[in-house]
């Protein structure tokens, strides 16, 4: 990606996670295949929440303790 012909710097996919930055290895394969004008992704799809997701993972662990302490 640090190669492709759109600009994109490496602290634009930083909060990315795996999966997304697999899809747009595809993506931008296809575009390589297809012989299609390459585009940057939608940035703003990818812009995360840091509070909104802290906040979630909390949830998630406060879930796992009352699941195995009662």
């Amino acid at each position: 990606m640090a190669y492709g012909k759109y600009k994109a710097e490496k602290h634009q996919y930083k909060e990315w996670t795996i999966s997304e930055l697999k899809e747009e290895i595809e993506r931008i394969q296809e575009m390589l295949d297809n012989k299609i004008k390459q585009t940057p992704p939608v940035w703003s799809k990818y812009k995360k929440n840091v509070s909104e997701r802290v906040s979630m993972l909390k949830r998630m662990k406060e879930k796992l303790i009352v699941a195995k302490y009662g």
